[in-house]
């Protein structure tokens, strides 16, 4: 056996142990695992796969902390319809503004699961494994863009967008988001397959440059502006 593929098999099972989860999943976790790094993660980026991505241009559970002004869902809900990011789905703002927590201001904090850098630009990577049906049908683009709706993950992108975009500027001389931001990937994990062609149970995010120009102006401080800190794993 290849020895990469050794290391994976053990690393498997030791996390399904340490989760309380029958061995008899390994095979199907290996081979998860094989579809999602092998995967062309969009047309756009032919040559964009996972597995071609090395360790120095990667971090993993990227932790965030920044200031936050006054937020409230009628905000967030009012600032999508605003720059047009609701795409055919017109009752997302509406479904943001009757998100039921209370106005809130203090600091945001979080972890993005992973970003990495792909010809001198900055992607994002989440995770979702969300329970969409049996077949390759329930994965196609129109009902993986139902569930960034009906899961209210454009807010999380958006967010997730910004705490890396304040990263970067703080880290990174001469940044541009309209340069140097590549765009944010909803991976869901049992839509997979690399023979079904690029971007296979993904969904693809970019906040457009005027709505992140608006987001920094509204919900963070004009005073500091600390960003995310590294965290390799």
């Amino acid at each position: 056996m290849d020895p990469g593929e050794t290391i994976l098999s053990e690393q498997i099972r030791k996390t399904l142990l340490e989760y309380g989860f029958e061995p008899s999943w390994e095979p199907a976790v290996c081979d998860m695992i094989r579809n999602v790094v092998a995967l062309p993660l969009d047309a756009e980026h032919p040559g964009l796969r996972l597995e071609r991505i090395p360790t120095t241009d990667r971090l993993n559970e990227l932790p965030f902390f920044f200031p936050l002004n006054r937020i409230t869902p009628r905000l967030l809900g009012a600032l999508m319809a605003d720059h047009g990011e609701t795409g055919s789905h017109a009752d997302l703002p509406e479904r943001i503004g009757r998100l039921g927590f209370a106005p809130a201001r203090g600091f945001m904090r979080g972890f993005v699961d992973l970003v990495f850098r792909y010809e001198k630009r900055y992607f994002l990577v989440d995770w979702k494994s969300n329970d969409l049906g049996p077949t390759w049908e329930h994965y196609a683009p129109e009902r993986l863009s139902r569930a960034m709706v009906d899961g209210l993950y454009h807010v999380q992108a958006f967010l997730y967008t910004l705490a890396l975009d304040r990263y970067l500027a703080l880290r990174l001389p001469g940044y541009r988001y309209d340069l140097h931001f590549g765009g944010a990937y909803y991976i869901f994990l049992r839509g997979v397959d690399p023979e079904r062609g690029p971007g296979s149970g993904v969904h693809r995010v970019r906040p457009s440059t005027a709505l992140m120009e608006d987001l920094r102006k509204v919900l963070i401080p004009e005073t500091v502006e600390p960003g995310p800190k590294e965290s390799h794993s």
